[in-house]
Order: structure tokens, then sequence, then C-alpha cells
């Protein structure tokens, strides 16, 4: 893992626990009751950590902060914080970012997004996606709702780029995988939802 632990996300603390073994933690678990958890006592919150400044699921608050600080005017649909971690993971398939080189990788995709003549290519980011299992590289063991979370921010950071009439059919299919792949798993099917996926024919 690069970098110091203080800058490692929980993607990061996920491929360790992998790495050592350990029983997985369902992050996606913990971060959709984030808000009934109150914050650490005796540890002071630093506005400024990096894993802080990476924003949270459901806000914009990078997008929002970097059209400030370059006095860019707010239009159009805006890119949410977790839409930025899926592009920027999918757009370095194989590494597991700390918090410090995803802040980097956002101002690349930003910039880009407001330069002349670039756009995103979904195709890439598919085939990253079905190789590694979700935006970023998923553990086999991973929890079933960590395993459906990486891949499901793989489709909603589409939205933005795809027309409507082509991003609905797409998500709903998704969607039809998901509850498919979760009924596997309760009649005790073994197949990580990777691997579910390919085995659909869930391709780019």
């Amino acid at each position: 893992m690069e970098g110091d632990f203080d800058t490692w996300t929980w993607e990061n603390w996920l491929a360790v626990e992998a790495e050592r073994g350990m029983t997985p933690t369902c992050y996606a678990c913990l971060i959709a009751t984030a808000d009934q958890r109150s914050e650490p006592r005796n540890t002071p919150i630093q506005r400024d950590d990096p894993r802080m400044l990476l924003g949270e699921f459901g806000a914009d608050t990078v997008y929002s902060r970097y059209l400030a600080e370059h006095g860019i005017p707010r239009f159009g649909a805006s890119l949410g914080d977790y839409q930025l971690r899926a592009i920027v993971g999918l757009s370095n398939p194989g590494r597991h970012l700390n918090a410090i080189q995803l802040l980097e990788a956002y101002d690349e995709v930003l910039d880009a997004r407001f330069a002349p003549g670039q756009h995103l290519d979904p195709g890439s980011l598919c085939t990253s996606v079905i190789e590694q299992g979700g935006y970023y590289p998923i553990p086999e063991n991973a929890a079933p709702e960590d395993q459906l979370f990486a891949v499901f921010l793989y489709v909603y950071s589409l939205e933005p780029f795809v027309p409507a009439e082509y991003f609905r059919p797409f998500a709903e299919r998704f969607e039809g995988l998901m509850r498919g792949w979760q009924d596997e798993i309760l009649r005790g099917g073994q197949l990580t939802f990777a691997e579910y996926l390919r085995a659909e024919g869930f391709g780019c």
C-alpha cells in the first residue's frame, strides 16, 4: 500500500484486511449508517485531513470547491464526490490510491472536464470494472454489500456523461443483475459479484 497509513482510505483498509486474512469489514454498511453515528470523542477532526477533503457519498463538495477555486460559474450537471472517486479508480486500474493521490487525480479529471475537446471514455472504465470487480480492485472475500457498492458506483459515475435514453436501460439492467446475484447468494451461490456479471454477459 502506498503512502502513510493516515492517508489510507477505507478502500485501502479493505485490501489490507484481505491481505492479512482478517474478517472483512462491511464498509458500504458503515457508509450507509454514517448519519446515525456520533463524531469520535477525544480525537480532534482535522478538516484539512486529505481523507476529509475527498468528500462523501451523495455530496459534491470536491466539485464545488474546484469551481470556487477556479472562478468557474456553476452550470449543468455536477460531479458527485463518489462519482469522481469511481472515475479516478477506474482510470487507474490495479492500483490502491491513497487520499493524497486521489485528490491529485480529482483535479486532473476536473481539469479535463473543463478543457475543450476532452471526453470521458466509458468503454475503458467498463473494462476496468469487469477486470477488477469494481471501481477499485476488490478482494474476493469482500462483504457482498461492498462488492455491489463497488460496481454500483461505476454505473453511478456514468450518469453525468451518458444521455438519459441510454443510461436508463443500462442502469435498469444492472439493477436486475444486482437482484439476481443477491438471490443466488441467498441460495448458497459462491460466485463473486464480478464473476456473476461476467457469467451473465455484462460487458462493455
